[in-house]
């Protein structure tokens, strides 16, 4: 390791480490359904059904998921916490998966918005979703926490 990047590492640690520690922890996000049937799931199901591996789930079939607009926070810190990938690796994934016609990309959000989110989920019940937990509304089921 060169002298700059173990400066650079202990720059980040010290950062990290000081009065600014909670900007370094991302906040928790939560995969979320309108539908009162969803079973809960694992984290293993979560990483397959939002990498484009797995398409559907025991008992609801066929899942479309919806995802946030390309250049949002929330889009880069959950694939981040979920899958450790940047938004171009998975920018990277579904259009190899859609160019193989293996898999649909999942529907965006035109804004960075809960409440369309919420209205989106409501209009497909086999709709699953992510968010930050402190924005998820009430009526919303979480069906897994990821942090």
């Amino acid at each position: 390791m060169t002298k700059i990047t173990r400066w650079l590492w202990m720059l980040g640690f010290v950062f990290c480490s000081s009065t600014y520690a909670a900007d370094c922890i991302a906040e928790p996000y939560v995969i979320v359904s309108a539908n009162p049937s969803m079973p809960q799931l694992s984290k293993a199901k979560a990483k397959m059904i939002f990498m484009g591996k797995s398409k559907s789930i025991k008992n609801v079939g066929k899942v479309k998921l919806l995802d946030w607009p390309d250049n949002s926070a929330q889009r880069s810190e959950f694939y981040q916490i979920l899958v450790n990938k940047s938004p171009a690796q998975i920018n990277s994934q579904w259009a190899s998966l859609a160019f193989s016609g293996k898999a649909k990309p999942p529907e965006k959000l035109k804004t960075a918005n809960v409440a369309e989110l919420t209205a989106w989920l409501q209009a497909n019940p086999t709709g699953l979703a992510y968010a930050p937990a402190s924005q998820v509304p009430e009526d919303l089921l979480i069906v897994l926490e990821v942090n």
